[in-house]
C-alpha cells in the first residue's frame, strides 16, 4: 500500500482539482477490479483536504463517494464539516500546543491547523482565537482549499476571508501568494472581492459565464507559491509561538 501511495501521490503532483482527480482515479481502478489501488486513491482524495466532504460535494462527486466511501470507512479522520461546532479551551483540545510546536516541520502546521480548528469550533467561532491564531487560521484555510480545488473552490466556500487572508499574507511576508492574489482579485470586476456571500457567488457566476478562471493563478500557486507560503508560515509559528495556546 505505502508504495502506491507513494507513486500515486508523486504523479500527483501539480494537480489542481486533487478531489476530482483521486476519484476519477477510483473509479478507474475500480473497473478494472484493482480495490488496493483504488482505496490508496481515496485514503489520499480525503488526506489532501480536511474539510474533504464538502470538496466532494463541490465537485459534484457525493453519489460517487457514497458508493466508494467503504473502502476507507474505518482508516479516514472525520471531514471537518461533520466534527462538533463548539469551540474548546485549550486544555480540552486533542493535543496540546506545547507538543505541536515541538513537532517537526512537515506535521507541525497540519497538527496547529487541527488545533485551531477545535478552538474555533471547525471555524465557526473565529473570535475565538487571538491574532496570532487567526493569522495561521486564514493562510491554512487558503491553502488547504486551493489544494483541494484551486482559487475557484477557495473563493466559492471561503471568498468573503479573502482580504483577511491576504492580510494574514502580508503579516508573514509571503509576497509571491500576494502577487498570485493579487491577479486573482484583479479579475473581479472594479478589482475587488465581494463583501457578501450572495454578491460574491452571482459574480462568480458570471465570471464563469464570460470564460474568466484562475487556471494560471493555480498553476503559479501549486508550483511555487505553496512552497513559499509553507515557509513563511513555519517562520511566523517559530517567531511568535508564545502567542498560540
Amino acid at each position: 500500500m505505502e508504495k502506491i501511495l507513494e507513486q500515486l501521490r508523486s504523479d500527483a503532483h501539480g494537480v489542481a482539482n486533487t478531489t476530482a482527480h483521486f476519484m476519477e482515479l477510483a473509479k478507474k481502478y475500480i473497473a478494472e477490479d484493482n480495490l488496493e489501488a483504488a482505496k490508496a486513491c481515496l485514503l489520499l482524495l480525503c488526506d489532501n483536504c480536511d474539510n474533504y466532504e464538502q470538496s466532494i460535494e463541490w465537485n459534484g462527486l457525493t453519489e460517487t463517494w457514497q458508493r466508494y466511501r467503504y473502502l476507507v470507512k474505518d482508516l479516514v479522520a472525520p471531514s471537518v464539516s461533520t466534527l462538533s461546532a463548539e469551540p474548546l479551551f485549550p486544555a480540552e483540545c486533542s493535543m496540546q500546543i506545547g507538543d505541536i510546536l515541538s513537532l517537526p516541520d512537515d506535521q507541525l502546521i497540519s497538527a496547529l491547523s487541527e488545533h485551531l480548528g477545535e478552538l474555533s469550533g471547525s471555524g465557526n467561532e473565529l473570535n475565538c482565537l487571538n491574532k496570532w491564531e487567526r493569522t495561521v487560521y486564514y493562510i491554512d484555510e487558503l491553502c488547504s482549499e486551493v489544494n483541494s480545488g484551486g482559487f475557484d473552490s477557495y473563493l466559492y466556500y471561503h471568498g468573503t476571508h479573502f482580504e483577511k487572508a491576504y492580510a494574514a499574507l502580508q503579516s508573514i511576508c509571503a509576497n509571491g501568494v500576494l502577487s498570485i492574489l493579487d491577479a486573482v482579485r484583479s479579475k473581479f470586476p472594479k478589482g475587488r472581492i465581494p463583501k457578501s456571500e450572495d454578491a460574491l457567488q452571482n459574480t462568480m457566476d458570471t465570471l464563469e459565464e464570460n470564460g474568466i478562471d484562475f487556471e494560471s493563478e493555480d498553476a503559479y500557486f501549486y508550483s511555487s507559491g505553496e512552497k513559499e507560503l509553507l515557509k513563511s508560515l513555519l517562520a511566523y509559528v517559530t517567531e511568535n509561538k508564545t502567542h498560540f495556546r
